[in-house]
C-alpha cells in the first residue's frame, strides 16, 4: 500500500510541476523569457520550416537590441533613484532622466515593431491569430508569476 501511495504522490508532483497548458512540449527551459515565449509560440503555431527560420532570424536580430535596451533601462532607473529631491535643480534633473526614459522606451518599441512586422508578414492570418493568442497567454502567465514572486524587484 505504501508503494501505491508513493507512486500516486509522485504522479501528482509530476503533474503539478510540468509545463503549463500553453507551453506544451515546445517550451524551452533556458533562454530569456521572451525567447522562450517566441519558441513556445512557434511550436504551437503550425508553421513551415521557412517561416520558422524567418521568425527565428528576426528574433536573433531583436535579442541583442532588447538586452542593450534592458541594460539602459536599468541605468536610467538607477539615475532616477539617485536623484536628491532636495537639490535646487531637482526638477531639471528629473526632466533629463524622463527624456532618457522616453528614449529607451521608444527604442524598445521600435525594435519590437520590427520583429512584429516580420512575424505579421511571414505568417498567414490563421497562424498569426494562433501566434497572438499563445503569446498573450504566455505574457499573462509571466506577469502573474512575476507579480506573485516576493523576491521580484522592479528593474531587475
Amino acid at each position: 500500500m505504501k508503494k501505491a501511495a508513493a507512486f500516486a504522490a509522485l504522479a501528482l508532483l509530476a503533474a503539478c510541476t510540468g509545463p503549463g497548458p500553453r507551453n506544451g512540449p515546445y517550451a524551452p527551459t533556458t533562454g530569456s523569457t521572451y525567447e522562450r515565449q517566441v519558441i513556445g509560440a512557434l511550436g504551437e503555431t503550425k508553421v513551415s520550416t521557412t517561416q520558422r527560420q524567418a521568425v527565428l532570424d528576426a528574433y536573433d536580430q531583436l535579442a541583442p537590441k532588447l538586452k542593450q535596451n534592458d541594460a539602459e533601462d536599468l541605468r536610467v532607473q538607477r539615475r532616477w533613484e539617485a536623484l536628491d529631491p532636495s537639490a535646487a535643480d531637482y526638477l531639471a534633473q528629473v526632466e533629463t532622466v524622463a527624456q532618457q526614459a522616453a528614449t529607451v522606451t521608444a527604442d524598445r518599441l521600435k525594435a519590437m515593431a520590427q520583429f512584429n512586422q516580420v512575424v505579421a508578414t511571414t505568417l498567414d492570418a490563421k497562424q498569426l491569430s494562433r501566434w497572438s493568442s499563445v503569446m498573450n497567454d504566455q505574457r499573462a502567465a509571466f506577469e502573474n508569476a512575476r507579480r506573485l514572486d516576493p523576491t521580484f524587484r522592479r528593474g531587475e
